[in-house]
């Protein structure tokens, strides 16, 4: 498609399009003003542009001319014609120069003045002067195509995906830049039509290529719309890849326009490092190619670029980055020279190595310096690069942050200050080339002061401590956490602990001891003002030999956590003596924990919205015992920081939190920071049981390592469900933050195998195992059955044992116990049942499910609705003929006894009709045809026995053989579904219709078990029956041609869809009457019309009646009548009869069903 390249043409259009809308105002000629000039070419007349004349018309009068000339909007009064000449006798103007100038702007106006000077002495007053404005250009004699740096194009090489920009000049300069056409041959690469415009390079069009290797030309035409022959010119076109701009020393690649930047050189001081350089033409000559070195000082260029090519001389250590822009592609890579440099390190102000720091929000800033060895390379400590573990517990200083990478958030300096910004623990490292070092930070908030005003029961302090020197008496006062704080009462009436360091002890006798300590003035966090009260403290200890706890260690996994997060604490005491007996009881921030009375604990923090403690103190208290009598308590605490900022959400993707076993749960896991999620977190998952033990492999896995994982269940240890714990961990900034999600497994619910038992029979024992197999997925392995409740039967352990079976294990394979094939069933009741478990080889539960018998023969009976194989139990049959069979293909049974079908759930809904040339699965995959979903539909009628016919096959294919399976079609007499279609009105002939509508989503009861099957069936009933036996289609833009048939009514769609499809008209132009009762003959013609109006091949001779049919039915009876869908009355049709909603199911069965 072409393009037409013209700012000035596009304006103008847009003034004729206005001009166009104003009537009795011509638009097709400019009209000469300043703001549309008369454009014309060199040697042009204006009569070929206007159809307007200028002047005077008096021959004998002469004419007055003033010429100005318009550049940038200034304009110079002229002394003589230029420009344009002016002839009197035609009242024209003929093109002669352009209005053009060397410098910007080029091109601008002139503008004619025509007056008249009258005849002689006698001037023509009433002649009003017209003025005229013309814009001029040179007859273009070609073009001239650039890149942005001025080389010019031959051809064109264009990148995929990216606009790019051709420059041009035209030939002359003073040809009409405006006034060029450009298309391409390929609809693959397009002039974009928004893509003119000029700019500090020239004027230029923008180009956009969609597909890669396309071999197109583009075309050029010059003033391809007036009066003169159009300039033409062609340029071969190649589409590749987006535009690359390469760097390369020898065959190695440094860099490439549009990689990530991070591509390096390794090189040594003296070496010279040769660079070319290649680019896609599109992008220029890499002649223009302008280079950069970051680092002088490491290696600058040596020489004068040629054709690409240049060299660098390495000249010190360190690194530099080395860039190379053309076309306005960049490609970059660094040099770095630090082979010789062996290490690294971080000094203090002082010149120190630096230490581990502490540092307080809003103090003093902390500065550290980069020192490289040997120190003859300690120049290049400047292109050192630092870097902070955890940006939210300190960042880099006031005078260095606005010097840091925003991508990378690293700084490259020598030296370089930190700012505390929040409470944790960071690290600070220091890199250069392979060489690093790094200190750790840890941050405190500024200490709150808190003004004591009084201390409570400071004489009366007393303690029991076991005996020992008076060293060991200090040591065990405060390795004691109860005796190592003190109440207080501050200004503001607030009861609180303050801290106590015991100094001194003094035995006063074997059996006390006085132990002197101080209150001290800070815990860390708040800072205690005592004002003039003693902080000297005294307390009295008695001393015992009975047993005691001497030293409490407390580990536990972490130091640090967010909500939800698990602490896991274990405390490991020392006692005196070794013998005596232990008690443990925890406590979580002075409140005992209930039950937490062992070694370990695991704690889950609580959410914020209950509990928004960012501190957890975890104290176990532990208790020696000694021969039963004398005990001694000690405690030790273990303290916690809580996050609130941050949090781990654990959910399941299906908002699912119980499954069964054979389920997989898709989690997902998600760290926010502050509610925003934090990208990129990479987390790593595990199971536990509700005891927070690591989950058994035989019960669930899970796998994934991001922030996405499957639990793939396997098996329970209870049968009625276990719970497990979901947690995920990720490694965020040096801290691990977890959370968990709890989800729900119960056993599989195996389908309900069906047996005819007769007068005894062995339990279908590869029924169980394979209905269990398909609840609990193909990995299940059943080892073994418990049998539970038994209702109305009996089992026993063999058909020649007596012995009851209980919950006796009854095994799949056994050489010694119990064979669940061998298990005998025996009942005299028409249903009878009974319940099991399935167990794998690890005890655990796999399914639960049910075994129903009755005392019919083993033909499985279904109804006239039909059943699926798997509620038929037509599997189990083929499996117990063929235990090896893998798959299955079936004979289509005869018309007269019904159809297969594959995933039916109704008869407008399914899958589609069963071929005998496809394979169903025994045990089918996600992509398998499952021979479960097979369903056969009796036809209208059959009864009795029907036998389907297939073939076994093996997993190699091999053709085991072919077999029967048999099916019991029932009849009924009464309905299934609503009380009042009974034996004694129309069941007898009605029931199996009635049913099969109501199975079918066909029709609805009156109420809900209420059918009333002797009304009358009205036209839109009828309609929506056919509505729904054809799937419910949509009815969207179809009119409603009718004014009685409401959007509101059930039969809405319905009459739509059938009004659109011939499938019904109304009773007139716009009555439909829904609630009219329908005739047998309507209904005899809406099903013929329904079916497409097909031939009629039935007979209506031999009904007495027929002569009452109405002519637009005749045909429709006919077919209807041959195809058994209505049948007489006796001898007569009785045409116009109303027809009973039950007459109407069992004429639906029919049509529906033959």
């Amino acid at each position: 498609m072409k393009k037409k390249l013209s700012r000035l043409l596009c304006a103008l259009l847009v003034m004729t399009m206005v001009l166009a809308m104003v009537p009795a105002v011509s638009a097709a000629e400019p009209t000469g003003t300043v703001d549309d000039p008369i454009i014309m070419y060199v040697g042009d007349n204006s009569s070929e542009y206007v159809t307007h004349t200028y002047g005077c018309t008096n021959t004998k009068h002469s004419a007055k001319l003033q010429f100005t000339e318009i550049f940038n909007g200034r304009e110079t009064a002229l002394s003589a014609q230029k420009y344009v000449s002016f002839d009197k006798a035609t009242g024209t103007f003929k093109a002669t120069t352009a209005t053009y100038r060397s410098t910007y702007p080029n091109f601008g106006l002139v503008k004619v003045t025509v007056g008249c000077a009258g005849e002689g002495k006698t001037p023509h007053d009433d002649f009003k002067a017209e003025t005229v404005y013309f814009q001029v250009y040179s007859v273009a004699t070609g073009i001239t195509l650039k890149t942005a740096t001025g080389s010019t194009l031959s051809s064109l090489s264009l990148p995929v995906g990216e606009e790019q920009r051709i420059y041009y000049t035209m030939n002359p300069a003073s040809a009409n830049p405006d006034n060029v056409d450009a298309w391409f041959d390929n609809s693959n690469v397009k002039v974009l039509d928004d893509g003119w415009d000029e700019d500090a390079n020239g004027t230029y069009f923008t180009v956009k290529a969609t597909k890669g290797g396309v071999i197109t030309t583009l075309n050029i035409e010059l003033d391809g719309d007036t009066s003169h022959k159009p300039v033409t010119k062609e340029y071969s076109v190649l589409t590749g890849s987006a535009a690359n701009l390469t760097l390369k020393t020898g065959s190695t690649v440094l860099a490439q326009s549009g990689d990530d930047g991070d591509s390096y050189i390794e090189s040594s001081i003296g070496k010279t490092i040769s660079i070319t350089a290649t680019a896609d033409t599109v992008l220029g000559s890499v002649s223009d190619i302008e280079w950069d070195s970051s680092n002088p000082d490491c290696a600058s260029f040596v020489g004068t670029p040629k054709n690409g090519r240049v060299d660098l001389k390495v000249t010190g250590a360190g690194t530099t980055k080395i860039t190379a822009t053309l076309g306005g592609k960049t490609a970059t890579f660094e040099v770095r020279v630090l082979k010789d440099i062996t290490s690294i390190a971080i000094h203090d102000t002082n010149g120190k190595t630096m230490d581990d720091q502490e540092l307080t929000v809003g103090g003093d800033e902390l500065t550290a310096k980069a020192v490289v060895y040997p120190t003859k390379y300690k120049e290049s400590a400047k292109s050192a690069v630092w870097s902070i573990e955890d940006k939210d517990v300190l960042d880099f200083g006031k005078e260095y942050i606005k010097w840091v990478d925003p991508d990378t958030g690293k700084l490259t300096t020598e030296t370089a200050t930190f700012k505390a910004v929040g409470a944790g623990t960071t690290k600070v490292t220091v890199t250069l080339g392979k060489q690093t070092d790094s200190f750790r930070v840890t941050v405190k908030n500024a200490a709150k002061t808190i003004n004591i005003t009084r201390l409570v029961n400071i004489s009366n302090l007393s303690a029991t401590v076991r005996n020992g020197s008076e060293t060991e008496i200090v040591s065990r006062m405060n390795a004691n956490s109860k005796f190592s704080q003190s109440l207080a009462i501050t200004d503001t009436g607030d009861t609180i602990f303050v801290p106590v360091r015991w100094v001194s002890a003094f035995k006063d006798s074997s059996k006390s001891a006085t132990v002197y300590g101080q209150l001290l003035t800070t815990d860390g966090e708040y800072n205690f003002n005592y004002g003039k009260l003693s902080t000297q403290i005294t307390l009295t200890a008695t001393l015992t030999d009975d047993a005691a706890v001497t030293d409490i260690a407390i580990t536990a996994n972490k130091d640090n956590a967010i909500e939800n997060d698990v602490i896991r604490l274990t405390a490991t005491p020392t006692v005196e003596p070794s013998s005596a007996e232990v008690k443990y009881q925890w406590y979580v921030n002075g409140k005992a924990v209930s039950g937490a009375t062992k070694a370990t604990l695991s704690y889950t923090i609580p959410k914020s919205s209950s509990d928004s403690a960012t501190l957890y103190k975890f104290v176990c208290e532990v208790t020696a015992s000694y021969k039963g009598t004398s005990t001694t308590s000690e405690s030790k605490a273990f303290t916690v920081t809580v996050s609130r900022d941050y949090t781990v959400s654990v959910t399941a993707n299906k908002s699912k939190s119980s499954y069964t076993v054979g389920d997989k749960a898709e989690m997902k896991a998600t760290l926010y920071y502050k509610g925003s999620a934090v990208s990129n977190s990479a987390f790593s998952w595990q199971l536990f049981d509700e005891n927070d033990n690591a989950l058994d492999s035989g019960i669930a896995t899970i796998s994934g390592n991001n922030a996405s994982a499957t639990v793939t269940t396997k098996a329970v240890k209870n049968a009625k469900g276990d719970k497990i714990v979901v947690r995920a961990t990720v490694d965020y900034r040096g801290y691990s933050y977890s959370s968990s999600e709890t989800i729900t497994v119960n056993p599989a619910q195996a389908a309900t195998v069906k047996q005819s038992v007769g007068s005894g029979a062995a339990i279908k024992s590869s029924s169980i195992i394979s209905a269990v197999t398909k609840a609990a997925g193909s990995s299940a392995k059943v080892s073994y059955i418990v049998f539970g409740s038994e209702r109305s039967c009996k089992l026993t352990k063999s058909s020649s044992s007596s012995s009851s079976i209980d919950d006796t294990k009854c095994y799949v394979s056994t050489t010694s116990g119990q064979k669940l094939s061998d298990v005998y069933v025996k009942t005299s009741a028409s249903s009878a049942s009974v319940t099991y478990t399935a167990y794998d080889a690890d005890d655990y539960v796999l399914a639960t499910g049910t075994v129903s018998f009755d005392t019919n023969d083993a033909n499985d009976t279904i109804s006239s609705s039909g059943a699926s194989f798997k509620n038929a139990a037509a599997v189990d049959q083929i499996i117990e003929d063929y235990p090896d069979a893998d798959y299955v293909k079936f004979d289509l049974p005869s018309a007269a006894d019904g159809k297969l079908y594959y995933e039916f759930n109704t008869i407008s809904d399914f899958t589609g009709e069963v071929k005998d040339s496809e394979k169903y699965y025994l045990n089918a995959g996600s992509k398998d045809l499952d021979a479960e979903d097979v369903y056969f539909l009796p036809v209208y009628g059959a009864k009795g026995k029907v036998t389907i016919s297939y073939t076994a096959f093996s997993s190699s294919n091999s053709d085991l053989g072919s077999g029967k399976i048999a099916l019991t079609i029932k009849s009924k007499t009464a309905s299934s579904k609503f009380t009042d279609v009974t034996a004694k009105n129309v069941g007898s002939w009605a029931a199996d219709s009635i049913d099969f509508c109501a199975d079918n989503d066909l029709v609805n009861g009156k109420s809900t078990y209420s059918f009333a099957p002797s009304d009358n069936l009205t036209r839109g009933q009828l309609v929506a029956i056919l509505y729904r036996a054809a799937g419910a289609p949509s009815v969207s833009g179809i009119s409603n041609p009718f004014t009685d048939v409401k959007s509101s009514a059930y039969y809405y769609n319905a009459v739509l869809w059938a009004y659109k499809n011939g499938v019904v008209t109304g009773t007139s132009a716009d009555k439909f009457s829904p609630d009219a009762n329908v005739t047998r003959e309507q209904i005899a013609a809406i099903l013929y019309r329904y079916m497409g109006s097909p031939a009629a091949t039935g007979s209506l001779t031999g009904y007495a009646d027929r002569a009452k049919i109405s002519s637009w039915a005749t045909t429709a009876m006919q077919w209807a009548i041959g195809k058994g869908y209505i049948t007489g009355i006796g001898t007569k049709l009785d045409p116009a009869g109303k027809a009973t909603r039950a007459q109407v199911a069992v004429m639906m069965h029919r049509f529906l069903t033959k």
